[in-house]
């Protein structure tokens, strides 16, 4: 995997950010936004090489989650010619329990062997989420959105151990 490739993807992920930063509500779903991102991916690579080394909802392994011996499906990666790729997860979602159900299922999901002899490069999980930094969370005995996402930051990570897993924390707005 060239180094050039990786800060490429790493752009556009910060576009993709700017992108959410500047109208938080503009995708009704995660699907619009993985769609998002593939548009900006031709402001770095040719569609030539968008169409063979990008691929959405690449069936990754099946995860230690799985309760069915069932393929977890990556959003996006990126497969270099050397089986070498780079997963990007997507997560728009709402804050508690969810919040940190997902980025774990994240880490999980991208710490699966890759079926086909890939070697993960980088993963990076970009969870989207606005809040109230300051509101107080429902049932999580007074705390406010600040901290409850911190929580769910350092539970996910702590499952991370040496994989070269990143959370991107720039998608998580918490405003007053």
């Amino acid at each position: 995997m060239k180094k050039e490739e990786i800060l490429k993807i790493e752009e556009i992920i910060n576009r993709f950010i700017d992108l959410y930063k500047k109208d938080t509500n503009i995708w009704e779903n995660e699907r619009f936004s993985h769609y998002d991102f593939f548009k900006l991916l031709f402001d770095f690579f040719d569609p030539q090489e968008i169409r063979e080394k990008f691929k959405w909802e690449y069936p990754i392994g099946v995860p230690s989650y799985a309760k069915i011996n069932r393929d977890a499906k990556v959003d996006i990666i990126f497969l270099d010619d050397s089986k070498e790729l780079i997963a990007i997860e997507i997560e728009l979602t709402s804050a508690g329990k969810q919040f940190e159900n997902e980025l774990i299922k994240c880490v999980q999901k991208l710490k699966t062997p890759p079926k086909h002899g890939e070697h993960m490069v980088k993963g990076y999980i970009i969870p989207l989420l606005k809040r109230n930094e300051n509101k107080k969370v429902r049932g999580y005995g007074g705390k406010n959105y600040r901290e409850v996402c911190e929580d769910a930051i350092n539970k996910a990570e702590n499952e991370i151990d040496d994989f070269p897993i990143k959370i991107v924390r720039e998608g998580i707005l918490l405003q007053n």
